[in-house]
């Protein structure tokens, strides 16, 4: 992949509709132009061992190269020549019986290279805001992921179950950390570990005209080191900063999903389908110690319906969130008050709406 970013910033002001009026005064230190490549080899071998009749054991590893080159527009500071290798493992045992339910338990690794905006934004001696600041740091450490996995699956009258736990840890996790007290100011470090533990059940089937399915999943993700980062608008922030404690849970992450639906077909044309997507609680970003009330879950439910016409045509009528609910899929915290005034100085969380009732109607063909 190859990516151009350039950014300045040029001072300016807010008329009576909250419109920007600009100067024509840029900030002479704020220019960036920066070209980056990154490529990607992967070469990788899989092998699969009959053990016995019912038992499988799959062997595979994959070796991974990432370069990113970087180089800078109206220098020579951003230059920077970056290669980061990994050899993941994967092994995976299977046992399975034809009259009752089979088992598998499996570990695997991966691996992620720093990203270009990172790696130019990771020197504690100098930080710098997000994101649209590029400087000339260190490198960072690639983030290996090693995941362990057990599970049972098998059939039921109709359909199809599913049960399995996992849990990912993340060594030289890369986070956004604080550079210092009221700076609003960071950079990108290997911060440590994070972990990922989870539950997911499925369950799907048919039944003459009625088709199901229902997939809930349990996520527990959490931070397991201790650090600072800068949420200076967040109420429960000390000096600007809020302190992150092994154990506390990562922001924006519900943990509890919910997919389940039905889909009947009365007849060879007509096809009629509900379903209800529900999501837990979660922690706005900002909020990475957990100080403050989580944003409340939700449940929306959507109606599919289609016709069938001749020669592959069909009609087909889709409403989203049917009930209208009102609810918020992201937060974060910040400062109203200099644009809205003083009047909205005491409440720092913002919020997005998610979207309201929404209908399509629409003609499908199929050639």
């Amino acid at each position: 992949s190859d990516i151009a970013f350039g950014a300045s910033t040029e001072l300016g002001a807010l008329d009576t509709t909250r419109l920007a009026v600009p100067s024509g005064v840029f900030v002479g230190e704020s220019f960036t132009s920066l070209d980056a490549t990154t490529s990607n080899t992967g070469v990788y071998l899989s092998n699969t061992f009959a053990l016995a009749e019912h038992v499988a054991l799959t062997v595979s590893g994959r070796y991974n190269e990432t370069d990113v080159t970087l180089r800078d527009g109206l220098g020579t500071a951003l230059d920077g020549d970056h290669s980061f290798y990994s050899f993941n493992p994967a092994v995976g045992l299977t046992v399975s019986f034809a009259d009752g339910p089979g088992f598998y338990v499996g570990y695997s690794e991966s691996n992620r290279a720093p990203s270009p905006v990172e790696l130019t934004c990771a020197d504690a001696d100098d930080p710098c805001r997000l994101p649209n600041a590029f400087l000339a740091d260190p490198p960072l450490e690639q983030v290996i992921a090693a995941t362990i996995e057990a599970g049972l699956r098998g059939a039921l009258a109709g359909g199809r179950w599913h049960v399995g736990v996992f849990r990912t840890l993340n060594e030289d996790d890369i986070l956004f950390i604080s550079a210092g007290a009221l700076t609003n100011e960071g950079y990108f470090d290997n911060v440590g570990r994070t972990r990922r533990d989870g539950l997911e059940v499925s369950l799907d089937g048919q039944i003459g005209a009625v088709g199901w399915f229902a997939n809930y999943t349990y996520l527990e993700a959490t931070f397991r080191h201790d650090f600072a980062v800068p949420s200076p608008n967040n109420p429960q922030a000390i000096a600007g900063e809020v302190a992150v404690e092994n154990g506390d849970r990562l922001p924006l992450i519900p943990s509890q999903l919910l997919k389940t639906g039905l889909r009947v077909t009365p007849s060879e044309k007509v096809t009629l389908g509900a379903e209800i997507l529900a999501s837990g609680d979660f922690h706005m970003r900002g909020d990475e110690g957990n100080d403050v009330d989580e944003i409340g879950g939700f449940a929306v439910v959507n109606i599919r319906g289609e016709y069938a016409l001749d020669n592959g045509v069909r009609l087909f009528l889709n409403i989203d969130n049917v009930l209208d609910r009102e609810y918020e899929t992201f937060g974060l915290f910040g400062d109203a008050e200099d644009v809205l005034g003083p009047a909205f100085d005491d409440d720092s969380t913002f919020l997005s709406p998610a979207a309201p009732r929404a209908a399509w109607l629409g003609v499908r063909v199929d050639f």
